[in-house]
């Protein structure tokens, strides 16, 4: 289209930029209005860099309208505003006004505007805020002490440290409870949703977008975003391009303004955040880019599901425009906490249960944490924690801030001091002063491994144990079980213990088998030897040694061993193959070997024997004198027995051998018993010698031998034959004669039975006839006394009959006459009261005839009225009993309220009053009558 011909309607709500190409100028033309630009004219729409670029289409542009939830970033606002957002604007052509270039101020909605040339417009969304969100805002310039948040900013600038707010509670610090704090420009402020939920920058404040790659909310270095720039670079000059491509078309049906947060990069809030980066990253390295968070794996069916509907499309578009602006609170329950720290390095800890807001130059530490939250350690008894004081603090401060029960030696501590924390069950969090420590670093550790942290104690059964090693003195010391032993970091350290493979299989598989092993045995256990029954081992170290006997298990110090024995095996016994062990059998030792001894006639014999030999407790240091104590037993032997052979001739010998041999190695016999061979070398004492076989070595002589003691052995027993014999006859003879005499002394023990017998039976018959006399005796007598006691007890029954009969005649006789007594007392009583009864009413009779007769000769009315009330006080009278006994009142009572305020009531009085008085108190209520004259007796 040329330009000559052109003519552009303006319709209200739409502008439109010209520019003169003669001039230089631009000018707004506001509709509704139609504009006809000349030859010089074009149509001009911003490019983004502070310039213009004309726009082909020549389409105007729409004005700049903002909802109650946005706000508008003006870029180059008037000098002077005299009204309205950006000032008064009029239909058609408006005259350049000058601006304030290089500057911004923020328009809150609800409101519209034009965008005047040299000007542009961010549309954003205004920050809704959560309890457990908040802002950085940042002063960049003049701040507009008008703006409708205004205040809650300057007064969140005074809130310039770490807060934490409990959870169920009012916060601790408010905006309202602090004095608005001066804005200075570059400071950094924190906007705390507990304060505001809507949030909208004054001029002269923005928001500090999100640039953190972990939780921490520390910005990334200069160096960090130079590779992070230079990795996205392709990306960026993709994006350049594709925005000057559909510039015009991102303006045809909208005005710049329209399109949101446009100045700020979208692409680094879709990120997902990463790990804390190393302390020192290589320069070289660039970040990896970061993956997507778990949330963000959302299956292709739910993103068309929500994608479906436009007001779900709009709402995630906010979030994802709010996603680097708003930022989260870190939220702690009740066992857990974070760290936060400061601009100059220091450490803040804040624990839970409460929302943590970080002060605006203050970070969150990340390492180890889950997402910025730290665990509390859970202590039980058996676990302990160890602590390095970092900040000096009071002796009162540290055990408020400690577990209850856990006692403090110093009145102050300061950095470097140590704590073992042990002995409680709680949950425990580090504090400002106090910084754990690992048990196998001695470095401070922080994070949610407490696997790394926890120095648990060590369960030691009653046949184990530990090696610890002081670390003032070096000394390795044993500790034995049983208990459970918590190694303290501060002053000893645990150490192993590694055992040659000969020395393990020697010491501990000898008798545990199934622990014999090939290869050096590294153990973080003391060495545990199991010393059978009856058995001994010697333990030395580089200075002691001691015994210990069996069974028992013992454990071995880190410096000490156990003593080898290289014991003689064979018959006879020889150290040519040794039998090397360290434990020494003590009791019930049997030692076999052969002799070859030589008699005075040069007859070689060789003896197979076998001894016992026992260790005596009382030569229990000499026990392990001799490393091979079977070869010095029978060396020894050897040589007291081929002594004493050399001295006997073979014929001497050869009979008595064994006794021979008893005799010379155990002593005579005395009282029984022998004394036995006492080795004081080594505390051994040989008890017994056991000779199991002899052969003599030259044939010949051993034939002959062997001849002569067949031939005595047949003498022997002929002799021996005769002898039993001789033996046999004689006991004959004297068991026949035992016998004969056994006979007559039974028959003469009979006769005497007889006569016995005898005797007994006549007695017998006597004390029979004697008793049957007694029992009739005692019959009788007991048949009398009972007839004498039935007499007795007749007579004395009937004489209580007849004294009860008198008795009852008695009383009934004197019951008769007190009740003829009683009756006439009462007749005569009845009597004297009728007759007294009778005058009183003669007397009455002759008083009411006395006064009738006065009365009708002074006051007749009177007495008639007089005479009325007492009739009528009669009828009354007649029927008060039953109405007195109903209502439980007296007569006069209940008269006196029915007759009250009549002519009869003073009668009435005074015959209450005479019935009252004491000369008439035995009268009856009815009596009163009587006082009246001419009233009838009742």
């Amino acid at each position: 289209m040329e330009r000559t011909s052109r003519k552009i309607p303006v319709t209200e709500r739409q502008f439109l930029w010209v520019q003169d190409d003669d001039k230089g100028e631009v000018t707004l033309h506001v509709g509704p209005t139609m504009v006809s630009p000349t030859a010089a004219d074009r149509v001009v729409i911003d490019d983004g860099m502070g310039g213009f670029r004309e726009d082909t289409t020549g389409k105007p542009q729409s004005m700049v309208e903002l909802g109650d939830n946005q706000y508008a970033v003006l870029f180059n606002p008037l000098l002077e505003s005299d009204s309205g957002p950006n000032g008064r604007f009029k239909n058609g052509r408006n005259e350049s006004r000058p601006l304030r270039n290089g500057t911004r101020s923020m328009i809150p909605g609800p409101c519209s505007f034009y965008l005047r040339p040299g000007q542009r417009a961010d549309v954003r969304d205004a920050h809704e805020l959560a309890s457990n969100q908040y802002l950085v805002v940042k002063v960049y310039g003049e701040v507009d002490k008008n703006a409708p948040y205004h205040e809650v900013t300057s007064r969140s600038a005074a809130i310039t440290r770490a807060t934490a707010e409990n959870l169920d509670e009012q916060p601790t610090t408010t905006v309202g409870a602090v004095e608005p704090a001066a804005l200075k420009r570059g400071q950094l402020i924190v906007i705390r949703g507990l304060d505001t939920q809507f949030y909208i920058p004054p001029t002269g404040v923005d928001i500090v977008p999100d640039t953190s790659i972990d939780d921490s909310g520390a910005a990334i270095s200069a160096a960090i975003a130079r590779q992070v720039l230079a990795q996205s670079g392709e990306e960026t000059a993709l994006a350049e391009e594709y925005a000057a491509d559909d510039e015009s078309t991102a303006f045809r049906g909208q005005a710049r303004s329209k399109v949101p947060n446009q100045f700020i990069d979208q692409s680094a809030r879709m990120r997902g955040r990463k790990g804390a980066a190393p302390t020192t990253p290589a320069p070289q390295a660039a970040p990896a880019p970061a993956a997507p968070a778990p949330e963000a794996k959302i299956g292709a069916a739910a993103v068309q599901d929500l994608l479906a509907s436009s007001a779900v499309r709009r709402a995630l578009e906010a979030d994802a425009r709010q996603a680097r602006l708003i930022r989260r609170a870190v939220v702690l329950g009740e066992k857990e906490y974070c760290v936060i720290v400061d601009a100059d390095g220091k450490r803040e800890i804040k624990v839970g249960p409460a929302r943590v807001f970080p002060g605006p130059y203050d970070t969150f530490m990340t390492l180890g944490s889950r997402n910025r939250v730290y665990d509390a350690y859970e202590l039980l008894p058996q676990r302990a924690l160890w602590l390095r004081v970092i900040a000096p603090i009071k002796r009162a401060d540290l055990a408020a801030k400690l577990p209850r029960g856990f006692e403090l030696a110093k009145e102050e501590y300061f950095p470097g001091d140590e704590l073992l924390l042990t002995g409680v069950s709680t949950f425990f969090v580090p504090f400002n002063e106090i910084e754990c420590l690992s048990p196998e670093t001695g470095q401070a550790v922080v994070g949610n491994d407490h696997s790394r942290v926890f120095i648990e104690a060590i369960g030691i059964d009653q046949k184990s144990g530990i090696y610890v090693r002081d670390l003032a003195t070096g000394e390795v010391r044993l500790v034995r079980g049983k208990q459970s032993y918590l190694v303290d970091p501060r002053k000893e350290v645990q150490v192993t213990r590694t055992v040659p493979a000969d020395d393990w299989n020697l010491w501990i598989a000898s008798n545990e088998p199934h622990k014999e092993t090939e290869r050096a045995i590294t153990t973080p256990w003391a060495l545990s030897i199991m010393v059978p029954n009856n058995t001994a081992v010697l333990v030395t170290s580089a200075n002691s040694r001691r015994v210990v006997e069996g069974p028992c298990v013992t454990l071995l110090g880190y410096e000490e061993s156990l003593t080898s024995l290289s014991l003689s095996t064979g018959t006879p016994k020889s150290d040519e193959d040794p039998l090397r062990t360290c434990f020494l059998r003590t009791v019930g030792n049997r030692i076999s070997d052969k002799i070859a001894v030589e008699t005075a006639d040069f007859v070689k014999i060789s003896v197979r024997v076998s001894y016992s030999v026992e260790f005596l407790p009382d030569h229990k240091d000499k026990w392990f004198n001799h490393e091979n104590y079977i070869q010095f037993i029978v060396d020894r032997l050897r040589s007291i027995v081929r002594g004493k052979c050399r001295t006997m001739s073979l014929s001497t010998l050869w009979p008595e051998l064994p006794a021979v041999f008893r005799d010379t190695l155990l002593g005579e016999r005395k009282d029984g018993a022998r004394p036995g061979r006492l080795f004081t070398e080594n505390g051994t004492l040989l008890s017994e010698v056991e000779v199991l076989g002899a052969e003599i070595e030259d044939r010949e002589v051993a034939a002959l031998m062997q001849k002569v003691q067949t031939e005595s052995v047949t003498l022997a027993i002929g002799d021996r034959k005769a002898q039993e014999a001789l033996a046999s006859a004689k006991l004959r003879a004297e068991v026949e004669r035992q016998t004969q005499e056994l006979l007559a002394e039974a028959r003469v023990r009979g006769a005497k039975l007889e006569e016995l017998s005898r005797k007994l039976a006549h007695e017998a018959a006597l004390a029979k006839a004697r008793e049957e006399e007694a029992v009739n005796k005692e019959r009788q007598s007991l048949a009398d006394a009972r007839e004498a006691d039935a007499q007795k007890a007749r007579l004395t029954r009937e004489n209580e009959e007849k004294a009860a009969m008198l008795d009852g005649f008695r009383k009934d006789a004197e019951a008769r006459a007190e009740a003829q007594r009683i009756t006439h007392e009462v007749e005569l009583a009845y009597v004297a009261r009728l007759r007294e009864l009778e005058i009183k009413l003669i007397e009455v009779q002759s008083s009411a005839t006395v006064a009738e007769r006065q009365a009708v000769q002074k006051q007749l009315v009177e007495a008639m009225v007089g005479l009325g009330d007492k009739l009528l006080l009669t009828e009354v009278a007649g029927n008060m009993n039953l109405v007195s006994l109903f209502k439980g009142k007296d007569v006069g009572t209940i008269l006196s309220e029915v007759l009250g305020g009549t002519k009869v009531m003073p009668t009435l009085r005074s015959i209450i009053d005479a019935a009252a008085s004491p000369a008439k108190g035995e009268l009856e209520a009815g009596d009163a009558a009587r006082v009246v004259p001419g009233a009838p007796i009742v």
